[in-house]
């Protein structure tokens, strides 16, 4: 196996496993070129797909490789993990056995429910597949394709080298996986891909989503097994911009989610100029002679002014007695909501009140 790596490394992580019969840069190039400018994608190249004269021999075996990678090169973290068919298989085992965090899995007709007869339509579709990527197809090999996955593939999206006992091993494991027994993937955002022609992914979809409740589906529409990243991948890049860009979306909230309440909960403010910045209704206090910096409100009821809150800014960092108000310049600001609710340290102090 081996990992090929686009974009900036400092940027989210995107973890693209491809499936069977295909290479990585077959299945995802197109994507890859467009999303290499906003993050850094990381290609599995599995065993059986990468030019190194490897033998692909299951879905467990490349899981903990890719696991062993990810672990030495990226401390077991990534922001999103992308599996296409037999990589959605890689990806679940990947995500339920291993110590390995994602905030979203995007699994792209990425499971069916195992197979009683296994071995004997292993043998077919290994057959099968041999003869579509030397391109002695026959209506026999295309029209048994379309019955199971809705699609035909080309012998341009095959990968030229694959050799019979990894086309056959790889279907036989897609066949036979079962679902592991529990699936620590709380708070994991999951989205299954599907196309209407592609009946057993359905079916394996209804399944996964009782493993994973969290799971929502996507339909590609009147497609079958992998034809929409193949043959529409402006359509497939689409789908993935909005799954990637929906979720950073609602993490460029919470740093500001995080400050408002971090401001809000503090009892005592040493800087104004945190207010002015988390609250443009705010303006610039004034400094008083004994060095502590206040904030007033005219009240609405009546003629008197009051100090809303003090702290200190410079000096020797008490308020003393006296007639706090006579040092004030006289500029009014208008305190938010929150701040008069729920900051003690924000409470009126009568004029001439010490302040700790």
């Amino acid at each position: 196996m081996t990992f090929l790596e686009y974009g900036n490394a400092s940027a989210p992580t995107i973890l693209m496993i491809h499936g069977m019969g295909m290479t990585a840069e077959g299945s995802f190039g197109y994507a890859v070129e467009r999303l290499k400018d906003r993050y850094h994608i990381l290609l599995a190249c599995l065993d059986g797909y990468d030019d190194t004269g490897s033998t692909f021999t299951s879905i467990e075996d490349q899981a903990a490789k890719i696991a062993d990678y990810l672990k030495s090169h990226y401390d077991s973290k990534v922001y999103a993990v992308l599996g296409m068919s037999m990589g959605g298989f890689i990806a679940i085992e990947l995500l339920c056995k291993y110590p390995v965090k994602a905030e979203k899995l995007i699994l792209d007709s990425g499971y069916m429910k195992p197979w009683k007869t296994a071995k004997p339509m292993a043998h077919i579709v290994a057959n099968g597949f041999m003869k579509l990527k030397d391109g002695k197809t026959d209506v026999f090999t295309k029209s048994g394709m379309k019955m199971v996955m809705g699609f035909c593939f080309r012998p341009e999206h095959l990968y030229p080298s694959a050799t019979k006992e990894t086309i056959y091993n790889s279907e036989y494991a897609c066949l036979t996986y079962p679902l592991p027994d529990t699936a620590p993937l709380e708070g994991l955002e999951v989205s299954y891909w599907y196309g209407s022609k592609e009946p057993f992914m359905i079916g394996g979809m209804k399944r996964l989503k009782a493993m994973l409740p969290q799971m929502k589906t996507v339909c590609f529409g009147d497609y079958g097994h992998g034809e929409v990243m193949l043959l529409h991948p402006e359509q497939y890049l689409n789908t993935l911009i909005d799954e990637l860009d929906r979720r950073t979306a609602i993490f460029r909230k919470i740093p500001y989610h995080i400050v408002f309440l971090i401001a809000t909960a503090s009892f005592r403010l040493r800087k104004l100029a945190i207010l002015s910045f988390l609250f443009p209704d705010l303006t610039e206090g004034s400094v008083g002679s004994d060095g502590c910096q206040r904030v007033s409100k005219l009240h609405k009821h009546g003629t008197e002014e009051r100090d809303l809150f003090r702290f200190q800014s410079a000096g020797n960092g008490i308020c003393q007695g006296g007639d706090c108000r006579s040092q004030i310049t006289g500029v009014h600001i208008r305190i938010p909501l929150p701040f008069r609710l729920y900051a003690p340290g924000m409470r009126g102090h009568e004029k001439g009140e010490s302040v700790p």
